[in-house]
């Protein structure tokens, strides 16, 4: 444990030398805990914490509870299914919190303000919409959290609504293998399955 602790600390000061910059240290409460012994060096640095429980904070490592630290950012989640709902290629993604407002972020990382999300670019109706749903069409209910109504079947197309779990859609038309892609109306598409799992189960009408 302490050659494990010298090496840290020594890789942390040269790290800083080189780049000029104070190191965070992202771990979770059990490795620090259990590898490290004292330092005299990891609570004098801001602390990215994964912690993925339902508390209202997070489990943090000793060494920072002791000297009256806090954490900066708090990994809560990770294995999650909804990588899709930001767009992710993978099937989760890592969520996080930052411990303070908008303007604590900004002051903290000198931002005179936050970077907005690209504006999409206008979609182009499509030439043929498909009919309207017949009064006969499978309904399906949104068994996920939340998902995005995109204007075509992909990732990358414009979010033009969404859905919350217990929506109820009418299926109109079906794209794709490993993304599975419903059309639930002219230019509304959302995901029924992603990387295996579904997202929408098919219920009866007026049920």
């Amino acid at each position: 444990k302490v050659e494990f602790r010298d090496r840290l600390a020594a890789f942390i000061h040269q790290t800083e030398v080189r780049t000029g910059r104070k190191l965070m240290i992202y771990t979770n409460q059990n490795i620090f805990d259990n590898l490290l012994p004292p330092t005299d060096f990891a609570w004098k640095r801001r602390l990215w914490i994964a912690s993925y429980t339902s508390d209202e904070q997070p489990h943090m490592p000793a060494e920072w509870r002791t000297h009256g630290k806090t954490w900066t950012f708090w990994q809560h989640s990770a294995r999650n299914g909804l990588g899709y709902h930001y767009g992710a290629a993978t099937k989760s993604i890592c969520l996080d919190r930052f411990n303070g407002v908008r303007a604590d972020f900004q002051k903290l990382y000198k931002l005179a303000s936050l970077p907005q999300p690209p504006e999409q670019p206008p979609q182009e109706p499509p030439a043929d919409p498909p009919a309207p749903s017949p009064a006969g069409a499978p309904c399906y209910q949104v068994i996920s959290p939340a998902l995005h109504v995109f204007s075509a079947p992909r990732l990358d197309a414009a979010i033009v609504g969404d859905l919350v779990r217990g929506d109820r859609v009418e299926l109109h038309d079906v794209h794709g293998t490993d993304e599975v892609w419903m059309q639930i109306g002219v230019g509304k598409w959302c995901l029924y399955a992603y990387n295996g799992a579904e997202l929408m189960q098919k219920v009866p009408r007026g049920a």
